[in-house]
């Protein structure tokens, strides 16, 4: 995913559990993962929470920033998860908003493991 409009920003160091605004489609806040290879990154994207009752189907984290949450779908038989974990770059990320306590970013990592089961 290639950044639309990316606003210049400071060459700051960026770490596992920052929290960013980037530019994709429009700007989403995504949760540094972690860094891999040069300036790439794997990040999870954050999205409002859901406006209905997702149990059994999906779970989230409430990242306590702005009211967004990490959702992992659930392994269910012939379905394919959403974990909306990406590979981005550092050049997408526009600004810097925020950082999860190590217990937050722990949390999420196991929800997305959780969703990566696979289902049969």
């Amino acid at each position: 995913m290639g950044a639309v409009n990316p606003t210049p920003r400071t060459d700051e160091i960026v770490n596992g559990g920052d929290v960013w605004m980037a530019a994709f489609d429009h700007l989403r806040p995504v949760v540094v993962l972690s860094r891999l290879d040069n300036d790439d990154l794997r990040c999870v994207v954050a999205v409002e929470p859901a406006n209905e009752d997702i149990s059994g189907v999906a779970v989230e984290v409430d990242l306590g920033l702005n009211g967004h949450v990490v959702r992992v779908g659930l392994p269910r038989p012939g379905q394919i998860n959403c974990t909306w974990v990406l590979t981005s770059s550092q050049e997408d990320l526009i600004e810097k908003v925020g950082t999860l306590s190590s217990a937050k970013l722990n949390e999420v990592e196991n929800l997305i493991l959780m969703g990566d089961q696979v289902s049969m």
